[in-house]
């Protein structure tokens, strides 16, 4: 089990996110492990049916997404800006959507589990057993390739002082019984440097396909925390509320391009694609 609670690396990140804001006020890019997240590269802004959208993944040049009140699965063609719906299930809560090779997975926060494939522009659904026999509120699901495994992050309740991020193992179709990492929310809210009502509380989270960093967005606070490979911190970083009014979905292509969806509030639900800076 890992918990952020060294002294050393708390003070690093507490330095690190001092220097952010103060290097904020003099300029308005915001780069992060080589994004500019104040400068999209491209926006797109979602059909009415993905306004609360809660998922993304990337598959075959497509992104995949779903929102959390309708079974629906959402493919988004990035270049034409246009998207097609394909009905797998009723109404329930949908928090996660992720690709394993060419099927892919959507899943509620209380771990029911839905088979996709995208057959002749059609959808074949399986409904599986359980992933997890205990509701854990999850929150987003990211596939490691090299490892076979499928994180799972799990929000628990709001009273929970530790968020944890889980282990299925795609061999055996078992959950691990240590999580990947423990976040310990009181710290990382100190560690912001900021005061807030909101605790950390994963909504989404990614794998980088190059550097194998793991990306993990919580809301309503608007944070992006990176841990690299070693499972240390990387850099946690408060995001623009303007931008990412209630970030909920975070995947990347082959190549490294990042993409953000964003809950619409005032307006459609949004996809901000961020392609790596060069150099």
């Amino acid at each position: 089990m890992y918990i952020v609670s060294s002294k050393m690396q708390f003070l690093k990140l507490f330095i690190a996110t001092t220097l952010f804001f103060h290097g904020s006020c003099q300029s308005s890019d915001q780069i992060v492990s080589g994004y500019n997240l104040s400068k999209p590269t491209k926006t797109i802004a979602l059909r009415k049916g993905l306004k609360e959208i809660s998922g993304l993944t990337y598959l075959n040049n497509y992104i995949y997404a779903i929102q959390d009140e309708k079974g629906n699965l959402y493919e988004i063609d990035i270049k034409k800006e246009s998207s097609k719906k394909y009905d797998f299930a009723k109404d329930g809560d949908f928090e996660s959507v992720e690709a394993v090779d060419n099927i892919i997975y959507a899943m509620t926060s209380k771990g029911a589990c839905y088979h996709l494939e995208i057959i002749d522009d059609s959808v074949s659904t399986e409904k599986l057993d359980r992933f997890i026999k205990k509701n854990r509120n999850l929150e987003g699901m990211a596939y490691d390739p090299d490892e076979k495994k499928l994180l799972m992050a799990s929000k628990g309740s709001l009273q929970d002082s530790t968020k944890e991020i889980l282990i299925f193992d795609m061999e055996t179709m078992k959950l691990e019984e240590e999580p990947f990492y423990t976040l310990d929310q009181e710290n990382l809210r100190t560690m912001s440097g900021t005061i807030s009502q909101y605790s950390f509380n994963p909504s989404a989270i990614a794998i980088h396909p190059r550097t194998k960093d793991l990306y993990i967005l919580s809301h309503p606070n608007q944070q992006l925390l990176i841990l690299n490979k070693e499972k240390e911190i990387k850099s946690l970083t408060p995001l623009n509320a303007s931008l990412f009014k209630q970030p909920e979905g975070i995947c990347f292509d082959k190549i490294g391009t990042l993409f953000i969806s964003t809950e619409g509030r005032d307006g459609p639900g949004k996809l901000f694609i961020f392609k790596p800076i060069k150099g």
